[in-house]
């Protein structure tokens, strides 16, 4: 069974695991365990960090004249090793059982905990408290992460486009999902286990029922995405079993919550995982002409004028954060979206004109998830759900005090920025309301 698995992952997991051998000079079957963690990285694709754990503890000194006596540098008066595009770093209490890999900066945080894991993300902690290390593979992930950071429009894989990543996460998990954990148990059956932690959202009987829903829900969508794309030959007889997998395990999830935690598991046939991942590689590649690589960035020429730059489109999602922490973040995506920019560009909330209103620049903003949006809409929805008044349904309504207009920029008059500011204080200083706040007739 996991031969098979492996066989399903392809030409690029093989392409990974010999790069992983060459470079350390470690056999596969020398490597008792792996974790690999992709940390925050708002400027590039995020970049791995490895920590291999052996089979046997050969002490320091062997285990780096094992992998090529690579040359020693210093990292805050400690001993790491350069090898290749890497740093190496060897816990010295763990007597070369543990072997980390990362960028210098990596390394530096490594060695200031000495060699003990990172401090998590609570939601991540609580997940990972939860997990059994006899299963094979574990994945612990935050779902806006994976969103924001690793599949957003900057990139492009070898499966095309980062969107319909974006959009199979979408439909898989409900909004109120903070963190993940899957595991797989490779045995004979095979066992595998999702949780999913909802942090203090209210009332998690109908959040299992919600997710529930959505796994109803997929087998019809991956029928819908199969009948609106090219199928090849070579895997169209697997193509039409597919749906028929995932409503298999519809079927057979058995689901529980308690804890702020939804857990849901299911028991398949062995061969059942290899089956499903090569399903789910075909039906990302279905219609894609060409295959890319990581981190190509084609994109075209950027918006030349603050309308263009409005009418782009972007992703933004976080489950909580106040309304100036919001439009930082906004902003940022702007930014490393569009980094060669012709003109300058800001937001600014202008705090005086909502304090007059009784806004808060703190006011917090819940449940936020815009995807494949214009900055416009990112904007109007943003603006909203800061409201202090609940009860709207649309932005022309009176009620929806708080607004963004595009003026004169705080710090510079002569240029053009976009302002956070209230309808009031709009219409005094004679800001022209975008369409969607202006009143109907």
């Amino acid at each position: 069974s996991r031969s098979n698995v492996w066989r399903a992952l392809g030409p690029r997991a093989a392409y990974y695991r010999e790069q992983l051998e060459q470079l350390t000079r470690l056999k596969w079957n020398e490597i008792e365990s792996l974790v690999v963690g992709f940390a925050g990285s708002n400027d590039s694709f995020p970049r791995p960090a490895l920590v291999i754990y052996l089979n046997e503890a050969p002490g320091e000194a062997e285990l780096i004249a094992k992998i090529g006596s690579p040359s020693a540098i210093a990292i805050e008066g400690k001993r790491a090793y350069t090898l290749g595009d890497w740093t190496a770093y060897v816990p010295g209490e763990k007597e070369g059982k543990i072997l980390v890999l990362g960028s210098q900066e990596q390394i530096k945080d490594v060695m200031e905990f000495d060699g003990a894991p990172p401090v998590l993300l609570r939601q991540l902690t609580r997940l990972l408290e939860k997990s059994n290390d006899t299963h094979h593979v574990t994945v612990l992930g935050v779902p806006n992460y994976l969103l924001n950071n690793v599949f957003r429009d900057d990139y492009e894989f070898y499966f095309g486009g980062p969107g319909k990543v974006r959009d199979a996460i979408n439909q898989i998990l409900i909004n109120e999902v903070n963190a993940f954990l899957f595991s797989i148990a490779l045995a004979d059956p095979v066992y595998c286990e999702l949780r999913l932690n909802i942090g203090s959202a209210p009332n998690s009987l109908a959040l299992l029922m919600k997710q529930q829903e959505h796994f109803h829900q997929l087998a019809d969508l991956v029928e819908e995405r199969i009948s609106s794309v090219t199928i090849p030959e070579y895997w169209r007889r697997v193509a039409l079993r597919y749906p028929q997998m995932i409503r298999f395990l519809d079927q057979h999830i058995r689901s529980a919550e308690g804890d702020r935690q939804l857990t849901l598991n299911v028991v398949m046939p062995r061969q059942a995982p290899q089956n499903l991942l090569v399903g789910s590689e075909m039906l990302l590649m279905a219609g894609e002409a060409t295959a890319a690589t990581v981190g190509k960035n084609p994109m075209p020429m950027g918006p030349k004028t603050m309308e263009e730059l409005l009418a782009s489109k972007m992703s933004l999602m976080f489950d909580q954060t106040p309304l100036d922490f919001a439009i930082n973040d906004l902003q940022s995506v702007v930014k490393d979206r569009f980094s060669d920019l012709k003109f300058p560009f800001a937001i600014h909330i202008l705090g005086n004109d909502l304090q007059l209103a009784g806004i808060t620049q703190n006011q917090q903003i819940v449940g936020f998830k815009e995807d494949n949006k214009t900055l416009g809409e990112i904007l109007t929805a943003i603006v909203m759900k800061a409201n202090p008044i609940t009860t709207v349904k649309s932005p022309s309504e009176l009620d929806q005090k708080l607004v963004w207009v595009v003026g004169p920029s705080p710090e510079n008059p002569a240029q053009e920025a976009v302002l956070i500011t209230t309808r009031e204080a709009a219409e005094k200083k004679k800001f022209t309301l975008p369409k969607v706040f202006q009143l109907e007739p």
